[in-house]
């Protein structure tokens, strides 16, 4: 049950741990961390909540929940978060194809992060514990 909190409040901003490492180490603040902040926690936290969640639960309920389905679920989600964002700019613009193209963009963009999160939330719950796969073997 640990593992399963710690996973949820930790993924989600693991794929944003480098960047802002990064960012620190060059620039020496935080000044320029803000974009991957935002990702991490006005998007990816309520996302997790929303979602996120709710599918973990249906899938251990319906012993379903292994590294594929977590990764794929979360890659998807990431992906449609990420397009929806440059989609609602459309109707505040006149330029739809920018629009359109950056909401392609994100949607790739957000498609790797969700799938870094689905990986990170994978390696904090079931790697390294007791928690039984689908396939019944202890990973």
């Amino acid at each position: 049950m640990i593992r399963v909190v710690l996973g949820f409040l930790l993924a989600p901003i693991v794929p944003m741990a480098p960047f802002i490492l990064l960012n620190l180490l060059l620039n020496r603040t935080l000044q320029g961390a803000g974009p991957f902040l935002v990702v991490g926690i006005l998007y990816a936290y309520p996302v997790m909540l929303l979602v996120g969640v709710p599918l973990y639960v249906h899938a251990r309920i319906k012993g379903t929940f292994t590294f594929e389905r977590s990764v794929k679920a979360a890659a998807i989600t990431g992906a449609i978060i990420g397009a929806i964002v440059p989609i609602s700019f459309i109707t505040k613009s006149r330029m739809i194809f920018p629009a359109l193209g950056g909401a392609l963009v994100m949607g790739v963009i957000g498609a790797i992060i969700g799938a870094a999160v689905g990986i990170s939330f994978w390696y904090i719950v079931v790697r390294s514990s007791n928690l039984r796969c689908r396939d019944g073997e202890s990973r």
